[in-house]
């Protein structure tokens, strides 16, 4: 599935996202008896990034979300042959309106695909490099010096044309997600004229901290098909927000903030405990996207939700190193 295993502790969840979005074998994944979500339960992280997604649902006979995978292995730019490193595996709903899926870095160390514009020439710094580059096994990295390796400071935007298919002549918003944390990390609005759909994704690592990057596609006007499935969504809206804090509690002692009112309409207030200040805002949708991000400054604020549609979000709270997430209603 993948050629070059990263060497390093994040294996784990690489098994488990590249497994649950390319299905058994590279056969359609459509969560049949044998299947039985077995893997989402492992993580809460798993079960919260998927939260009000049906991936049985039907349209024009098309059983189950399909899942599918692109791979550039090699591709030359200004005559210069460089290595593909990026996977892109994901599951696509029955009327291409929506995905969900992974982006997995296939290297050692690589932090991303070598930017020209940014970079100068491509160039390995020794002749080796290219075949070490291709083993499955960790080869010595602490010998090289090209600015390819190992150097944070290279890891530029990938120019690697990663594709989603999607239906053509429709506009859609792609939201990034760190896989480890689900914080988001990227997003962006796109045109597809096509249906073929460029991800423009923030960079991978060849080392523990980011070697998958996790993302949805959603139309950005959505139709009534949001509402159809916002009944399933409320159910596991309180096994979101749980997981949400689950993690955040096993590095933050959570203190209670007031927000009100709730369900909310034109504005919710949020009120932060004692004395303190400097608060960063995160809303996001019962699917994890970013809706809106904010920060201010006082122990009292009132955060506008104009323009946000009806529905269930989730509102997290970071200040003075502690985290607090909220189930929020919009009438």
């Amino acid at each position: 599935m993948i050629s070059a295993l990263n060497n390093n502790d994040a294996s784990w969840i690489r098994d488990l996202w590249i497994g649950s979005f390319t299905g058994i074998c590279g056969s359609a994944l459509l969560w049949d008896n044998m299947h039985k979500r077995e893997l989402w339960p492992h993580f809460g992280r798993l079960r919260a990034f998927v939260a009000g997604y049906d991936f049985d649902e039907s349209d024009n006979g098309q059983k189950g979300w399909i899942p599918y995978h692109d791979y550039d292995e090699m591709h030359y730019e200004n005559w210069v042959r460089k290595p593909g490193i990026v996977d892109l595996f994901y599951l696509r709903s029955p009327d291409k309106l929506r995905a969900v899926g992974a982006l997995a870095n296939r290297t050692f160390n690589f932090y991303t695909q070598w930017d020209v514009a940014k970079c100068d020439t491509f160039k390995w710094g020794k002749s080796q490099d290219s075949l070490d580059f291709e083993l499955i096994e960790n080869p010595n990295t602490d010998t090289w010096n090209d600015q390819a390796y190992n150097i944070a400071k290279t890891a530029y935007n990938i120019n690697e044309a990663m594709q989603a298919d999607v239906k053509s002549k429709k506009r859609y918003i792609v939201t990034y997600f760190n896989a480890f944390t689900l914080q988001v990390v990227g997003s962006e609005e796109k045109y597809s004229a096509t249906g073929k759909l460029n991800l423009n994704f923030p960079f991978t690592t060849g080392t523990s901290s980011r070697p998958i990057i996790l993302f949805t596609v959603e139309p950005k006007n959505k139709d009534k098909s949001a509402e159809q499935h916002l009944d399933s969504i409320r159910k596991q809206i309180n096994a979101v927000t749980n997981d949400f804090q689950i993690i955040e509690t096993n590095n933050f002692d959570i203190r209670e903030a007031r927000i009100f009112p709730n369900p909310a309409g034109e504005y919710i207030n949020i009120e932060l405990p004692g004395n303190e200040a400097n608060c960063r805002i995160e809303l996001l949708s019962s699917t994890g996207m970013l809706v809106i991000s904010d920060e201010f400054f006082d122990i009292v604020y009132k955060l506008s939700l104009d323009g946000i549609d009806r529905g269930l979000f989730i509102l997290r709270l970071a200040y003075n190193q502690k985290i607090e997430t909220f189930k929020l209603i919009v009438e």
